[in-house]
């Protein structure tokens, strides 16, 4: 089985790469995106999703989905990616509100509030702080609708046998 999670997580992450070369809108790259994160948390373990939450914002600025300026945000969407993936992970059998919202909440403030404060640190504030709204709200829809697609995925993708 361990193989197959392995291929799993590969195949995810070739998907993820190639939409990012696709270059499709933000929104709709977000959402499939999170949703990959958190079918693969359901599906093989949040240990590959977490491979895909490292590997995905590194892949977005080598194919240009993340403009150049927002390099110092790697670091930062990663980390948000991780605590995305690990609240999930934690909420996954409480109520269905619960597993969607929190974690999409908690990725949202995460990303926005660390990343203001890296760009503030690193004196860009006052040249891409008209983004952090836009990303706190882009954020967090992307990964409430994420995790809703990735259930309907998990439930209708049957797992291969273990044997």
């Amino acid at each position: 089985m361990r193989h197959v999670n392995t291929t799993t997580t590969g195949l995810l992450l070739a998907i993820i790469i190639a939409l990012q070369f696709i270059k499709l809108p933000t929104p709709v790259l977000g959402v499939i995106v999170n949703s990959i994160f958190i079918f693969a948390t359901l599906y093989t373990s949040h240990k590959h999703a977490y491979v895909l939450a490292i590997l995905s914002p590194i892949g977005a600025f080598l194919t240009g989905t993340l403009a150049a300026p927002l390099l110092p945000l790697v670091p930062v969407i990663l980390f948000g990616n991780i605590a995305y993936i690990y609240i999930f992970k934690c909420c996954k059998e409480s109520s269905y509100l619960m597993r969607v919202l929190f974690p999409a909440l908690l990725k949202g403030f995460l990303v926005s509030f660390v990343g203001y404060s890296l760009l503030g640190y690193l004196n860009l504030t006052s040249t891409l702080q008209w983004l952090i709204i836009p990303v706190l709200g882009i954020q967090f829809i992307t990964a409430a609708l994420g995790i809703a697609l990735a259930e309907v995925l998990y439930r209708h993708i049957p797992k291969p046998n273990s044997n």
